[in-house]
């Protein structure tokens, strides 16, 4: 499968932000359901930049605390 590497991508989150590095795009479809619904996934490598953060599921929101760097 084609993929696109992006060296660097800033995510600006509110007042905050985090820095992925050499983040994959894919061009098409990977073939396999569920997975061709999923348009990113954002994990440790984002999440691991803030001191803390909020997962508001009754505001669906997600709110990112001060950067570690």
């Amino acid at each position: 499968m084609h993929a696109y590497v992006l060296p660097q991508a800033d995510l600006h989150l509110g007042d905050a932000m985090a820095t992925l590095k050499n983040v994959p795009v894919l061009t098409e479809d990977v073939g396999v359901d569920p997975l061709d619904g999923v348009f990113g996934n954002l994990g440790q490598s984002l999440l691991g930049q803030f001191r803390s953060y909020t997962i508001d599921f009754t505001q669906m929101q997600f709110i990112a605390g001060e950067n570690t760097k």
